[in-house]
């Protein structure tokens, strides 16, 4: 099972994933887009270098959010939808040979699955092996999910106001239809341990590493309970964060230098903490493919 770990290409962020070794990555077009021409090249670069394993989402949660998008006739965000994915359709283009799976179009709220189809035309026969439909429980039904995973190698499928994200018999119908048609199911910020524990997803993605630069907070994985833990640091007097870095320096020796300084800038904070995170999630990456690895359920193995 893999889990990409969602970035907006910032130094910062680059910096704490080649520390921590961790090579999943998910980075959305909607932000790429207003990227210049060198930073795009360079960020391209980074991704080969480093031997990441890119996810494109297609940023459509936050095309559908904004406000100017919002106000527009149904024609008028018909048109928007069109041009964007003339757009998202050229990218992927320029960056198939680094994509792992990029997410489709799915901006059924604006204006209906029908033209959400319609719009995968966009994407030429030659890159529509990696395009990923997503499902959607308020827009979509199971026999939408089944057709269009018949007909590609990934699925994605996300969270529901009325579907609870510990619902392992709802989710879990899904990812045993997508397993037996060799298809990889992606979780869209589906990182809850119960249900990834219970459901074999591909894989999931998250932003919840990022926490421990933004909240003055340090996540660990821990072995014993199998589940992401966090040391809260920021509302702490220097004695506490002392003996709490202390627990994590038992987890993570190679940061000792940095804990024994007590330099605890909100520099150092955010980027020690993100580091940390990083390490947790590709501990809790390998302890879940293990985990179904031994049910009999090889990710590998799919096509």
């Amino acid at each position: 099972m893999r889990i990409f770990l969602a970035s907006s290409f910032t130094n910062e962020e680059l910096k704490a994933i080649e520390i921590s070794g961790h090579k999943n990555i998910l980075v959305s077009y909607y932000y790429l887009r207003k990227m210049s021409a060198e930073k795009l090249r360079r960020n391209k670069e980074w991704v080969v270098k480093n031997n990441i394993t890119l996810f494109l989402d297609s940023g459509t949660f936050s095309l559908r959010s904004d406000k100017k998008v919002v106000v527009l006739s149904k024609i008028e965000q018909l048109m928007v939808c069109k041009k964007y994915a003339a757009d998202y359709a050229k990218f992927v283009e320029e960056w198939y040979d680094v994509i792992y799976a990029y997410a489709e179009l799915d901006v059924d709220p604006l204006i209906g699955l029908e033209e959400v189809i319609k719009l995968r035309s966009y994407f030429s026969p030659s890159i529509l092996p990696k395009l990923c439909p997503v499902h959607h429980f308020d827009t979509r039904k199971k026999i939408d999910f089944t057709t269009a995973c018949d007909s590609h190698n990934f699925m994605g499928i996300g969270t529901s106001p009325t579907i609870s994200v510990n619902d392992a018999k709802i989710y879990g119908s899904f990812a045993k239809y997508s397993i037996e048609h060799k298809t990889r199911l992606h979780g869209f910020a589906l990182i809850n341990i119960k249900l990834l524990s219970a459901v074999p997803f591909a894989s999931v993605d998250s932003t919840a590493w990022q926490s421990g630069g933004q909240f003055g907070e340090v996540n660990y994985f821990d072995q014993n309970t199998k589940t992401i833990r966090r040391l809260r640091l920021r509302r702490d007097n220097k004695a506490v964060i002392s003996r709490k870095i202390s627990q994590v320096v038992k987890i993570y020796p190679h940061f000792m230098r940095l804990w024994e300084s007590k330099h605890l800038s909100p520099v150092e904070t955010r980027r020690a903490g993100m580091i940390c995170s990083a390490v947790a999630f590709n501990q809790m990456e390998k302890h879940l493919t293990d985990l179904w690895k031994l049910r009999g359920v090889d990710f590998s193995k799919m096509t």
